[in-house]
């Protein structure tokens, strides 16, 4: 983002103003509080997933540049105490 998008307060290349504000984390807080939602009912995190596979080499990836783009071999073996684990 440019200075001054974020906030809206900013112009663009050509010199119009921003249509902003962008939606950010705290722009949607500050909405929330401002139609009565308690700040202790707010919470603010992100969900993390992951899944590992085998074999995934640099010449299996169909672009160089991307590594989530490889072909694996098979699914990541081991134990939960080697930090292999699926949730269900």
């Amino acid at each position: 983002m440019n200075a001054g998008q974020c906030d809206g307060t900013g112009v663009d290349a050509e010199g119009v103003p921003y249509k902003g504000p962008a939606y950010t984390t705290d722009n949607g807080i500050q909405l929330l509080l401002a139609k009565g939602v308690p700040a202790n009912k707010l919470v603010v995190g992100a969900a993390m997933y992951g899944r590992g596979w085998e074999g995934v080499m640099p010449d299996t990836l169909s672009d160089p540049t991307d590594p989530m783009t490889g072909v694996a071999t098979g699914k990541l073996k081991g134990s939960t105490a080697q930090g292999v684990w699926k949730m269900v």
